[in-house]
């Protein structure tokens, strides 16, 4: 998954109210101070395509900020859909040139302070994303620099150099500022991930696997499909220890954690140490007869899996259990979870090195 750019989606989205305050106040305050000396009509026109356009992407913004972006799928469609925004709005900027005051030159120094002005507070609202900026920062000034550049008088002719001064002098800046917020987004997800990952294993840890667990159950409950739960427990692993020593039982967790990571593929789904030697897998979107395959496929792989400890070769087994539903509203995960760890201790009561598996209807989950 993309996380950086989530992560850079994530920080554009919380800017939603500034983003819109600062294009309807800057607009406003271009209308206002050269209104004496342009078009009323076009002013009016202008102004309240600025108005109606941020008021409406401020609304889907705010919208889509509470959709998961979960997948690199969804997280691609978000981004395109920031960069039409942000082209549209470009456009809007650019389009002020039909505005300029052409015939005097006080409004037009006014003009040109309230465009630098909103183009420098655009830095600090778009620069986490690099593409959106560079195209945000030429489609507005691109149409005035040609209209100033192509106007009679020598002060337009020297307002347009400056603007490219402006534009070359804001981009190049730009780019230590974006270096060091960038680097403090990757710096928060390194962190967030060390806090996520169980240090010996590698895999997820159990906070991770409470918090996804939570939003897998919650996206399973609006949309009305199946979600399944793994409890994996090694057999007698304390004997193991006993035997062959802590770290050949590291060991063998490790290759467990890494087996169980290795034959999950689809999004969503994700292993995570919960225990000692205890794992689990989330299914989301996953029936009953994918997770008893993947349970055989398990206990496959781990019988061909040889240990050397002491010179000799082992095998490790695992008892498993699996609880599957469709989730109502009202209902909580950690019902499911139950009944999952009740059909592992099932498992192991009845022999190990096998699964047991609970198919639950709605109204056992219900009113939890």
């Amino acid at each position: 998954m993309n996380t950086n750019l989530r992560e850079q989606i994530h920080l554009y989205q919380s800017q939603a109210v500034a983003a819109f305050w600062g294009n309807v106040i800057g607009s406003g305050l271009l209308v206002f101070v050269i209104l004496p000396a342009t078009d009323h009509i076009k002013a009016a026109i202008w102004m309240a395509a600025q108005v109606f356009f941020n008021s409406v992407r401020y609304f889907l913004t705010r919208r889509c900020s509470h959709i998961t972006m979960d997948s690199d799928v969804v997280i691609e469609r978000r981004y395109r859909y920031l960069y039409g925004m942000v082209v549209i709005s470009g456009l809007l900027w650019g389009s002020s040139f039909m505005i300029y005051p052409t015939h005097s030159m006080e409004h037009q120094l006014l003009f040109f302070l309230v465009i630098t002005s909103t183009g420098a507070v655009a830095t600090s609202l778009l620069n986490s994303m690099p593409r959106l900026y560079v195209t945000w920062i030429t489609l507005f000034f691109t149409p005035i620099f040609i209209v100033t550049l192509f106007d009679t008088n020598t002060l337009s002719y020297r307002l347009s150099f400056m603007l490219v001064v402006l534009y070359i002098y804001m981009v190049s800046t730009a780019r230590t500022y974006r270096e060091n917020l960038l680097a403090s987004i990757e710096l928060r997800i390194k962190l967030q991930q060390q806090a996520s990952i169980d240090a010996l294993t590698g895999i997820a840890n159990r906070r991770y696997f409470m918090e996804e667990f939570q939003n897998e159950w919650q996206r399973a409950t609006r949309h009305q499909h199946c979600i399944t739960l793994i409890i994996i427990d090694i057999d007698h692993f304390k004997k193991l220890n006993d035997t062959y020593g802590h770290q050949k039982g590291d060991e063998c967790l490790q290759t467990i954690a890494q087996l169980l990571h290795n034959n999950i593929c689809r999004s969503g789904e994700f292993a995570a140490r919960i225990g000692g030697e205890e794992f689990a897998i989330v299914l989301p979107n996953a029936k009953s007869a994918n997770a008893i395959k993947l349970a055989e496929k398990i206990r496959n792989l781990l019988s061909e899996t040889k240990f050397n400890g002491d010179g000799h070769n082992f095998h490790i087994t695992v008892s498993m259990g699996i609880a599957s539903t469709v989730p109502t509203l009202g209902a909580s995960q950690q019902k499911l979870f139950q009944l999952a760890d009740k059909a592992l201790y099932k498992a192991k009561a009845d022999g190990r090195d096998r699964y047991e598996h609970v198919e639950m209807d709605c109204s056992q989950v219900s009113g939890y």
